[in-house]
């Protein structure tokens, strides 16, 4: 005799969203949004951008702050650094921060006002070709 392997009380699985209904794209996105904003925007006023992803980025915010700070801590995993020192001399050159203190700093402006997407804000101050600098 074969016996049934499934239980006589057998409750229906849910989706995330309590329904047996497929969510539609809106409630995705919904829900996407928030687990972004728990888990990978900064969590502070003093931050560095996303594009910061490897070590060398770490090591070259350290040497900054080095340099720039009386004391600081970096936070990597919030990507937060926290610091003593004059804000605004600091928001003025720092290059691997993207706020400090709430204000967006100088190099990320410029990183903006250029369009660039590698991070280097001189990038495209120059057009060039082939690698040269030209003044066409």
């Amino acid at each position: 005799m074969i016996k049934n392997p499934q239980p006589k009380n057998q409750t229906k699985q849910v989706t995330m969203f309590r329904t047996y209904e497929f969510p539609s794209y809106e409630e995705i996105m919904d829900a996407y949004a928030k687990e972004f904003a728990n888990y990978v925007l900064p969590k502070g006023d003093t931050i560095f951008g996303f594009w910061m992803q490897t070590l060398a980025d770490l090591e070259f915010l350290d040497l900054e702050l080095q340099g720039l700070t009386e004391e600081y801590k970096i936070d990597p995993v919030n990507r937060v650094v926290n610091f003593k020192g004059d804000e605004e001399f600091i928001r003025l050159r720092v290059a691997h921060l993207e706020k400090v203190k709430g204000k967006i700093t100088l190099y990320t402006e410029l990183v903006d006002k250029f369009g660039d997407t590698n991070a280097y804000a001189f990038h495209n101050l120059y057009k060039h070709v082939e690698g040269k600098i030209s003044d066409k």
